[in-house]
């Protein structure tokens, strides 16, 4: 049988954060239980979490790591390790994003937008006309 909220706080439960709509405010719960609480300074540090998180999410999506003449194992164990560590990224990201806070909202999406910017908008040489040299090891990750 599930407790109510008054039974919760009657036997010393804490009070969460759990939105279900989106909300601006410091008093939210970010990806661990009780963080960043309600302290503004703890708040302005999980955004800067975000952001970076989210930077380094873009950047490892256009990264290219193998080159040509690497054998076919040592390329499929290099791009294996860089999807999961893309995935689990995104996956942080997302969760992060459920908080439904307006804050983490934005910084997510400001810091993919400067990813973009910085990683995935690089000119192509003219001079550089091999199909393979220009692409990363990883597909960009798409909705559809």
């Amino acid at each position: 049988m599930a407790a109510t909220t008054m039974e919760m706080m009657a036997m010393g439960g804490k009070k969460r954060y759990t939105h279900m709509t989106f909300f601006w405010g410091v008093n939210s719960e970010i990806l661990f239980e009780m963080w960043p609480g309600t302290s503004r300074g703890h708040y302005a540090l999980a955004l800067i979490v975000c952001f970076f998180m989210t930077l380094l999410l873009e950047w490892v999506s256009y990264l290219r790591i193998t080159r040509p003449g690497w054998s076919h194992g040592a390329i499929s164990a290099t791009r294996t390790a860089m999807y999961t560590f893309r995935i689990g990224l995104a996956y942080l990201v997302m969760l992060a994003i459920m908080s439904f806070n307006g804050g983490v909202f934005i910084v997510i999406l400001a810091a993919h937008s400067l990813g973009f910017a910085l990683f995935g908008c690089k000119k192509v040489k003219e001079e550089d006309s091999s199909c393979c040299a220009s692409k990363p090891d990883l597909p960009v990750a798409a909705c559809c």
